[in-house]
């Protein structure tokens, strides 16, 4: 098995956010801290005091392989000071953008899958996620709506999915 690049990113999925409140896979201790510890901004080199010596790598395979997460990126080479700072920054955006889409989907796609819609959004643990939410959510309007709607939707929502690149 090839080394895992220390600047790799991983967040956890859906399932992985399940598997921490449900525990349905029986994960080791280590694995579990390791899950609850990915967040998207944290890098493997960040993470590696937090198994035993070796043992990180298998941990990621494991968690990859359940689908409990998902490759996020590559980190630059921040200290751990920028990293908390940049994480910090996106957890202030992401309540942001929760704030202004509340009840959006409600209005476009009626209180039953509208609902549902909201929770994920309300649920979105970064970026990332919020923008894969969003996605799904845009394709539901396409479908039940039509193209006005979606157009519509797109204008109020189309900065999140394409953010300025400082971001």
């Amino acid at each position: 098995m090839a080394a895992l690049d220390p600047l790799r990113v991983y967040t956890k999925t859906i399932a992985g956010q399940a598997e921490i409140i449900n525990r349905r896979h029986g994960l080791s201790t280590g694995a579990r801290r390791i899950l609850i510890l990915m967040d998207g901004h944290r890098r493997l080199a960040d993470l590696s005091r937090f198994s035993r010596d070796g043992d990180l790598e298998r941990v990621v395979e494991e968690l990859e392989a359940l689908g409990l997460i998902a490759f996020a990126g590559v980190s630059e080479n921040l200290s751990d000071q920028e990293v908390q700072q940049r994480a910090g920054t996106e957890m202030r955006t992401l309540g942001e953008l929760k704030n202004s889409l509340r009840g959006l989907f409600i209005e476009q796609l009626g209180p039953a899958a509208g609902q549902i819609f909201e929770d994920r959004v309300r649920d979105s643990v970064s970026l990332e996620i919020m923008r894969r939410v969003l996605r799904e959510a845009v394709e539901e309007v396409r479908h039940r709506r039509g193209d006005l709607a979606t157009r519509r939707l797109l204008s109020t929502i189309d900065p999140i999915l394409n953010p300025p690149e400082s971001l």
